[in-house]
């Protein structure tokens, strides 16, 4: 049976146990083989999938969760390669969690992936422009040397080395046995970025004596990351700086890089004198703003405000320049004028303040071998017995003083007032004691008198509400006529005051003509009614165009017309109704005569 393939770029599933998985090359097609527990990741930056084996987790320490691939993190190393100077100390940082990475452990992580080679070569380029720092330039001969020592290959470094078994015997031979343990935890904690180059110098200084600079000497040349290295290095050369070229034995000092030795005089003697500039405090570069915040990040990984390090700067000039032959005379006159301060300062502290109690114990001293001998012995232990017996009686007396207080006299005045309440509901309570009569009335005139009080004031209170209402009527009232006032005079003032008194004139001469009208054509015109219905059709409409004619205006024309129709519609229905009942009667007449009386019951009831 023909094996499948797939070819390169087709997506490939995560398989289970003993799944099968197509290795595939660039335009060609390769038959599967048994492969079993593939697992597969994806890079955090390129977000491709790639093999667990190809890819690198954990880069920086066990806690990292950065997954990269092989690609990704050499373009990284080329990138930080790239930017870093030539010679100037710079850190490595994890690309995911941006803190430091020790390039051993990085080495060791890309051990398994296909671009291993890659990341190695790019690792190198990047430990030749570290370690560059480390040159020192020879004044003869103007050529450059690397006085830093050689690096260990990745398998006999002590980076990652946490057992001091597995360390060489070279680095740990004649050394205390009881501190081999934390010199090596404090090693790697300074080789994962833990600790820093001057804590791990102090440290090991207070451990070893005089031994400390041969150890760091041995640990330089079996340390892998050249970070971790040349930061060292630099931490041992500030404090033995005087050091002969290889080449031609010239003296130079490696820190201020100037010729010859300077034995008594610190390097800042000769830094430059620039105002704006400071100097990094663990690699010693000069560094000069041009803009930008004060939170300074020097090439090394060290992190410090420009504006305190400016002024670090300025004053080891300043320290300099006062230090030299022409300033000396008056630093020395300050310097003894201050150190004069500080002494009167320390002796008024510590001696006069002490004085008193320095005599105290002087007089205590020249009595103490008279008084322990008769007869001043006996009378001055009598004396004292006494003093003490009296000093004990005053304080027991204070003592119960306030216990006195706090228990008795506290409680005085409430126990008086109980016994008062008492005597006075004893005598009060007595039948026919005139002490309860006596007493009915004052509490009676008590009582009365607390009523008349609350009465005389309510009383100021009610005056009080009344004139406050009386005046917030009277208030009121003003404020409305004021309103009527003011409304009153803006409709006086009002441009189209003139229009509406015109329209209000003619209303009125209308009202008045209506009213007329009415008088004088309305009775005449009502009572042709009668007239109209008795007569003909045409009598009836000539009445109706005559009210419409003889109208003041249209609507009270329309007015007289519907009273006139609704006037002889009655009047036609009045009339209807009358034959109706002369009809009746006269049935009723007939029906008499034909039936006879006796069916006028029936017919009444019909």
């Amino acid at each position: 049976m023909e094996e499948p393939t797939r070819m390169l770029g087709e997506p490939v599933s995560e398989t289970e146990n003993n799944a099968t998985l197509a290795v595939s090359l660039p335009g060609k097609a390769v038959c599967e083989d048994a492969v079993e527990d593939v697992q597969l990741v994806t890079c955090q930056v390129c977000f491709d999938t790639v093999l667990s084996q190809d890819a690198m987790t954990r880069i920086c320490r066990e806690t990292c969760h950065g997954i990269m691939c092989g690609a990704c993190m050499s373009s990284y190393l080329n990138v930080c390669t790239e930017s870093a100077p030539h010679g100037v100390l710079s850190r490595l940082k994890c690309p995911i969690c941006v803190r430091p990475l020790n390039m051993h452990r990085l080495i060791t992580r890309a051990s398994t992936s296909n671009d291993a080679t890659s990341i190695c070569d790019h690792a190198t380029l990047f430990r030749e422009r570290v370690e560059a720092s480390c040159e020192m330039l020879c004044p003869e001969c103007h050529r450059t040397t690397n006085i830093l020592y050689t690096p260990p290959s990745p398998d006999g470094a002590i980076d990652n080395k946490i057992d001091s078994n597995d360390w060489p015997k070279s680095v740990l031979a004649c050394r205390r046995p009881d501190l081999v343990p934390d010199i090596v935890a404090a090693c790697i904690r300074y080789c994962n970025h833990d600790l820093t180059a001057d804590a791990l110098l102090a440290y090991l200084a207070r451990a070893l004596d005089d031994e400390d600079i041969e150890f760091v000497q041995n640990l330089l040349g079996h340390m892998f990351d050249p970070e971790r290295r040349v930061g060292l290095f630099l931490a041992t050369m500030k404090r033995d700086s005087f050091k002969h070229t290889p080449c031609c034995d010239a003296e130079v000092c490696f820190v201020c890089k100037r010729e010859g030795h300077h034995p008594g005089q610190p390097c800042a003697t000769y830094l430059p004198e620039i105002e704006d500039m400071a100097q990094c405090s663990q690699c010693d570069l000069m560094l000069v703003k041009g803009d930008g915040c004060s939170s300074i990040t020097c090439f090394c990984g060290h992190e410090f405000d420009w504006d305190v390090e400016v002024a670090q700067y300025r004053l080891k000039v300043c320290t300099v320049q006062a230090l030299s032959p022409r300033h000396r005379p008056a630093f020395v006159a300050i310097a003894t004028y201050l150190r004069h301060q500080a002494f009167r300062r320390k002796y008024a502290v510590l001696v006069i303040a002490q004085l008193p109690m320095f005599v105290l114990h002087k007089r205590l001293a020249d009595l103490a071998p008279v008084l322990f001998y008769p007869p001043w012995s006996t009378s001055f232990r009598t004396g004292l017995q006494a003093c003490m017996a009296r000093r004990r009686v005053i304080r027991q007396t204070i003592a119960h003083r306030a216990s006195f207080q706090q228990l008795v006299v506290h409680h005085v005045g409430v126990r008086v007032q109980q016994i008062r309440l008492e005597r006075l509901t004893s005598a009060v309570a007595q039948p026919h004691s005139i002490w309860r009569t006596l007493f009915k009335a004052l509490v009676v005139r008590s009582v009365t008198r607390r009523r008349f009080r609350k009465v005389l004031l309510d009383i100021s209170m009610v005056v009080e509400q009344r004139q406050m209402k009386q005046e917030r009527a009277i208030f009121m009232q003003t404020l409305a006529a004021a309103a009527r006032l003011r409304r009153h005079s803006r409709l006086h003032q009002a441009p189209w005051m003139a229009k509406v008194k015109a329209a209000l004139s003619s209303w009125a001469t209308t009202q008045q003509h209506c009213a007329l009208h009415k008088r004088q054509y309305g009775a005449a015109i009502m009572a042709q009614v009668p007239q109209a219905v008795a007569g003909r059709q045409l009598r009836r409409i000539d009445l109706v165009m005559l009210a419409q004619k003889n109208s003041p205006s249209p609507w009270w024309g329309q007015t007289m017309a519907t009273a006139v129709r609704r006037a002889i519609a009655k009047r036609r229905e009045a009339q209807v109704a009358g034959k109706m009942l002369d009809g009746v009667g006269v049935a009723q007449g007939v029906w008499q005569q034909c039936v006879g009386p006796s069916s006028n019951q029936t017919m009444s009831a019909a």
